[in-house]
């Protein structure tokens, strides 16, 4: 994840120091999960359906969710790390999921 990617981040989820090594360590494993993350993510945007809600966000609870939906071997990233890049890719629009809250 590159530094255009990292200040698009809510300043709270922003890494600083050896975070942004961790940050590009973890988004260079998650890349290569890429085709299971968006499976988890359209199990997740059924689920919101479901429910009534037709958007994806960058919030906790979606981004929880979107990790219990991975299939697969587990990723080496903590869930923090995977919360912060998924995060900053969905407000990026790498899956067409803007938050529309923005």
């Amino acid at each position: 994840m590159g530094e255009a990617a990292i200040s698009s981040m809510p300043p709270a989820m922003r890494p600083r120091g050896k975070a942004v090594v961790d940050v590009d360590h973890a988004a260079y494993v998650m890349q290569g999960r890429l085709p299971q993350i968006r499976r988890a993510l359209g199990v997740v945007r059924q689920e919101l359906a479901a429910s009534g809600t037709h958007a994806v966000t960058a919030n906790d609870a979606c981004l929880d969710a979107v990790q219990r939906s991975m299939t697969g071997p587990p990723l080496d990233v903590s869930p923090a790390l995977f919360k912060a890049v998924l995060a900053g890719w969905i407000e990026q629009g790498l899956f067409g999921l803007e938050d529309p809250t923005k």
